[in-house]
């Protein structure tokens, strides 16, 4: 059995070793950690481990409040670091990610915006096991563990998973998830959604819950700059309560103003209607039709004439448009932008752009790519996910005066 000290952490939440030549990824490690490990899968170029024992103990460990993280559970990957290391270690794994694909520009500032570490989410899924218990996935495995308490959600939602499983509701769904908006109102969304017997059912047991179903009118209420959310599940929002504000703002003030934006993967409007006030003409892009709709009823209800919506896959969207835009928004799923959105911003040319990431790896890939036409001006990394290995970045860029006019 292998005694190492491992060096660092990684993307994906590991501690890095190496032994006999080869990199070893061990799970729950902490840097500085001396330990017994055992090889759980090799590879041909790296091998897996978990630690038996741990000889000494990093001085960034801290005991995990969670009991089903200790069981296991995972949802988190880092509540054995203490909040102020997974700070520094995401800022530290973004910046070897540009250093290792070779950032070829003059690094530009880096900030970073902590949350508050426990109790952020605002929304929450779960699987249920055979018994109908709320369960999630055993780290890296299929397995599901029962769990009836989660450290990462308010005590109201961790209040609403004790109640719903004290009934028999949760019978007859693969899944649910939960919400609380910024009211303070509950609300529950199962998979497949269930009866109309279920929601009459649910409505005279616990009449303030807010059902999140296909036939039902409930809606969660989110307030972001001045503008107020009603979402009625099945959609993206951003889902940490004491951050979703703050990357509102830094997205806005990263832009500026102008007379034209196109935000590109706009989900409900999230950023596209607060920037319609700095912007003369918004228009946002999303392939989710029931999104796209979502997102037209909220600029109605905020009284905004001055944004469009359209239901489309951006590529084929761009493919097609004509339009000029001062400034163009992108908040990708993690495959990043495709090439054909590449091209497409280097061939129209706006003079700003702001590129919100969930995935590190594409996003310097991507950036890479537009550097033939564009500087970064400022990179921003958000904790909307304390816990875990998750993060989100902001790119600022703009157009070089010396950029090539042809992609």
């Amino acid at each position: 059995m292998p005694r190492v000290r491992v060096e660092k952490l990684v993307y994906q939440g590991h501690g890095l070793t190496f032994h006999d030549g080869k990199a070893v990824f061990i799970r729950r490690a902490a840097p500085q950690d001396v330990a017994d490990i055992r090889i759980v899968q090799s590879r041909k170029n790296y091998d897996l481990a978990m630690i038996e024992t741990l000889v000494e103990k990093s001085p960034e460990r801290v005991d995990p409040p969670c009991r089903f993280f200790k069981l296991g559970c995972g949802g988190c990957q880092w509540q054995h670091l203490r909040y102020t290391t997974q700070l520094e270690w995401k800022k530290q794994i973004f910046l070897e990610f540009l250093q290792r694909n070779h950032f070829s520009q003059p690094f530009p500032p880096l900030t970073i915006y902590p949350s508050e570490p426990f109790g952020y989410r605002t929304r929450f899924s779960f699987h249920l096991v055979a018994s109908g218990k709320a369960a999630l996935f055993r780290e890296h495995t299929h397995e599901l563990i029962p769990v009836d308490h989660c450290r990462l959600l308010p005590e109201p939602m961790n209040e609403l998973l004790t109640r719903l499983q004290s009934r028999s509701w949760l019978a007859g769904c693969d899944s649910f998830q939960i919400w609380m908006d910024d009211t303070g109102q509950l609300g529950l969304e199962m998979f497949p959604p269930l009866s109309e017997a279920f929601l009459a059912a649910a409505r005279r047991e616990m009449p303030g819950l807010k059902l999140l179903h296909p036939s039902s009118s409930d809606w969660m209420q989110f307030g972001i700059q001045r503008i107020q959310f009603r979402i009625s599940g099945q959609g993206f929002f951003q889902t940490n309560r004491f951050l979703n504000s703050t990357l509102n703002e830094i997205v806005c003030r990263s832009l500026g103003g102008g007379a034209r934006l196109l935000d590109l993967y706009s989900g409900v409007g999230f950023f596209t209607l607060p920037l319609c006030f700095q912007f003369g003409d918004v228009v946002g892009v999303e392939e989710n039709e029931r999104a796209c709709a979502e997102a037209v009823d909220n600029a109605r209800i905020n009284e905004l004439d001055n944004v469009k919506f359209v239901a489309a896959d951006v590529n084929s969207y761009l493919e097609t448009t004509t339009e000029i835009f001062d400034c163009v928004l992108a908040d990708p799923p993690r495959a990043g932008l495709s090439k054909k959105v590449i091209h497409w911003i280097l061939k129209s040319k706006p003079e700003r752009i702001a590129y919100v990431s969930c995935d590190p790896t594409t996003l310097v890939r991507d950036i890479q790519w537009l550097s033939a036409a564009y500087q970064v001006q400022q990179f921003s990394i958000l904790d909307l996910f304390p816990q875990t290995f998750h993060f989100e970045v902001l790119a600022q860029l703009y157009r070089r005066r010396d950029a090539r006019s042809d992609p």
